[in-house]
């Protein structure tokens, strides 16, 4: 554009005799100068609003995956009292068969509480905050009758859980986000992550509609109607940029695989981290 710009101001200087010898052209030719400026100032200010917009998006998030976080360890603690209080009626029930001595009645009511309290709480990992993101989209998937796989190999290492959680949210987000639009029965999910001393890898995969087809090292373009769409992967290629990490997308049999490395070195006591302090 700016090319076509020299080329049209050169022509118009110059071109057959100099602007100044042309003065009934002089007036376009002064229009041309105003209109060049006034073209590279709208571009700029369209790009600084939709860097404010991808702020904005990016802030909504955060705010979002705190949001889920606070939800999941609100939803334990009224399970913890839930327990705590059931408890009480349980010692109250058990106290009345000894005191009356039926010990076999009280053994099988044992039995049964043991029994009805069989199902623990759902744990995918260790970190409470990586943890609390699983267990919000695996009620997610729940409801809009997904089938969730996962294989999370993370222990308690001490991990940079604000662009893990980005990571993890916008890429389950997305999955969520595409399996509603297929028909039941067809909605499949899966989560690896494994960890090791140079690298944590993450995996995301989705049953997707047939039509779709993304060729590694390509990002999908978004096809849904309005603004604030499509500024997922995007975040997810921030955050895995900041741990030193990449992102790649793409299809294969039926799924949409969304593959994430990042570097250990970039964790907290990682190399990069040490090297900081020094």
């Amino acid at each position: 554009m700016t090319g076509l710009y020299y080329l049209l101001l050169a022509v118009m200087a110059n071109y057959p005799v100099i602007v100044t010898k042309r003065p009934q052209e002089l007036l376009a030719f002064l229009f041309v100068l105003a209109l060049m400026p006034m073209t590279y100032a709208t571009i700029l200010a369209a790009m600084y609003r939709q860097l404010l917009f991808f702020r904005k998006q990016q802030a909504e998030r955060m705010l979002l995956e705190q949001k889920n976080s606070l939800e999941a360890r609100l939803e334990d603690q009224q399970r913890i009292r839930k327990m705590k209080h059931d408890m009480k009626g349980y010692t109250a029930t058990l106290s009345g068969l000894l005191a009356e001595g039926k010990v076999e009645e009280a053994l099988a009511y044992l039995k049964g509480m043991e029994a009805q309290n069989d199902a623990p709480l759902k744990s995918y990992c260790p970190n409470p905050y990586i943890n609390a993101v699983f267990v919000y989209y695996a009620g997610k998937f729940e409801k809009i009758g997904v089938v969730f796989h996962h294989d999370i190999q993370i222990g308690q290492e001490e991990l940079p859980y604000m662009e893990l959680c980005q990571i993890l949210s916008n890429g389950l987000e997305n999955a969520c986000d595409a399996l509603k639009e297929l028909e039941e029965g067809k909605r499949e999910a899966a989560v690896f992550m494994k960890y090791n001393r140079e690298y944590l890898l993450i995996r995301i995969k989705n049953t997707c509609r047939d039509s779709l087809y993304v060729e590694k090292g390509t990002f999908p373009v978004t096809d849904k109607e309005g603004g604030g769409h499509g500024y997922g992967l995007a975040t997810v290629k921030e955050a895995a940029e900041r741990l030193l990490g990449d992102v790649f997308c793409y299809t294969k049999d039926g799924m949409f695989v969304l593959d994430v490395m990042l570097s250990t070195a970039s964790f907290p006591g990682g190399k990069r981290q040490e090297q900081k302090k020094e």
